[in-house]
């Protein structure tokens, strides 16, 4: 599955219409609205642009992660550049493999150029594009109906199996132990303490990074929280509100906007809960995570659940 999501997320599987009174009528134009879009520093604009249902949240919040880097952090510029089918064709067929497909043949590649203002790294990132009706748009890449079937068809039973047998960290013997399914304590269909921390932090933390609540994330969220949106970063310097909030934005993207728990196990400081969510985009999760103590709270350190679109 991450091997998958890493895919789909390098071959930029996001579709969005540009906002202009008028659409792009070349690639030319296409680039610079590209380009005109990421340094406006607007997710919600970015968002309205297009149509995501279809679009695995990963994929989704590696492109709305530009808007806080090229808004910000670098200077970001867009060119084109021709799409090479023979190259192309071998990586088309490895992502079929692998589950997914695009839903027209690409005509070019949008080529985003960045350079970090502090002058500390530099980058591209290439996507592909199509005319759609009489729009460019970025090709989306979507889930094969085989894809689709399979994943929608393993059951909470089937994941918590495989979990387990992919084994869980024990910090007491520096070793993953597979045998979860014997030595944990099963936990109530509400998963106890927590599953009503988990489903608590899940709204919570949702409904403040909607609002730009830093520090109502970091209350609600867990220490991946506390180290992703501090207020200074590794080398001391001051992180400016307005990036942090552009950050928090961009993960909301693809992370959860509501769950349910459906039962769990307890090993130690270790829980497993069985869990039924939604991303932003209306995309389902379903699975087991993996959450450990945090003094009175709680914190998730693994994952075994897979995500996909919501039956049309």
């Amino acid at each position: 599955m991450n091997q998958l999501i890493s895919s789909l997320a390098k071959t930029s599987v996001l579709l969005f219409a540009l906002a202009n009174a008028q659409a792009a009528s070349t690639p030319a134009q296409f680039a610079k609205q590209v380009e005109t879009t990421l340094k406006k520093g607007s997710v919600e604009e970015l968002l309205k642009l297009g149509e995501f249902q279809r679009v695995h949240p990963q994929a989704l919040f590696f492109l709305i992660d530009l808007v806080p880097e090229c808004s910000m952090l670098s200077t970001c510029t867009v060119s084109t550049t021709p799409y090479d089918k023979a190259a192309a064709a071998k990586d088309q067929a490895s992502q079929a493999a692998q589950g997914f497909t695009f839903a027209r043949p690409p005509q070019g590649l949008l080529k985003i150029s960045m350079k970090a203002l502090d002058g500390s790294s530099s980058g591209d990132t290439e996507m592909p594009f199509a005319m759609v009706g009489a729009e460019l748009k970025i090709l989306a890449g979507e889930y094969t109906a085989a894809k689709l079937a399979e994943l929608r068809a393993k059951s909470q039973e089937t994941l918590l199996a495989e979990f387990f047998a992919a084994g869980i960290y024990d910090s007491t013997t520096n070793e993953r132990r597979t045998d979860w399914n014997k030595i944990a304590t099963k936990l109530p269909a509400n998963g106890g303490a927590a599953g009503a921390w988990l489903t608590q932090s899940v709204a919570r933390t949702y409904q403040a990074a909607i609002k730009g609540d830093i520090a109502g994330v970091i209350a609600a969220g867990g220490r991946r929280e506390a180290i992703i949106y501090a207020e200074k970063d590794f080398d001391g310097k001051v992180v400016p509100k307005a990036l942090l909030q552009l950050k928090i934005r961009a993960q909301t993207v693809r992370n959860l906007m509501q769950v349910k728990v459906l039962g769990g196990y307890q090993y130690g400081d270790d829980v497993v809960l069985m869990i039924e969510g939604k991303t932003p985009n209306g995309w389902l999760v379903r699975g087991p995570t993996l959450l450990t103590a945090d003094g009175k709270n709680w914190d998730r350190i693994g994952d075994g659940t897979i995500n996909y679109p919501a039956a049309e």
